[in-house]
């Protein structure tokens, strides 16, 4: 069977086509794949942004609850130290240490310094609590 010159440029041509579609596919299928790649990194890139975002957020809203903390704690402290400084007070102007009444005051002295000592313990605690959160 002889193949003649038309029949052989023919099968050329669809040899040709073929390889022509073949290269268009290819193409084809490597921009899609390309397009993905691009898309997921796109996305990642959001989604650590959106992370960073969160724990800007988070880092501010911490460090908006230890400055509340502190400004509330040391109000309280205030008031106790302002408490003190009274009963000191008084105590200076008034020889009546030995009396029932001086007994008191000294004990309610007291207790405010021990309320004092307690509230600046539980701050320090609940300070170390918040550092360790935030690591």
């Amino acid at each position: 069977m002889r193949i003649t010159e038309q029949q052989r440029r023919n099968i050329e041509f669809i040899e040709r086509l073929l390889l022509i579609i073949t290269l268009i596919i290819g193409i084809g299928v490597s921009t899609y794949k390309g397009y993905e790649f691009l898309t997921v990194k796109t996305s990642e890139a959001e989604v650590a942004k959106k992370q960073s975002e969160a724990l800007t957020q988070e880092s501010k809203k911490r460090t908006e609850l230890v400055d509340l903390m502190g400004k509330s704690y040391l109000a309280q402290l205030e008031k106790i130290n302002e408490e003190i400084s009274k009963i000191d007070e008084e105590a200076k102007k008034e020889p009546w240490a030995d009396t029932y009444k001086g007994r008191n005051l000294m004990a309610i002295r007291e207790q405010k310094a021990k309320d004092r000592l307690q509230l600046l313990q539980i701050m320090g605690q609940q300070m170390l609590e918040l550092k360790k959160l935030s690591r």
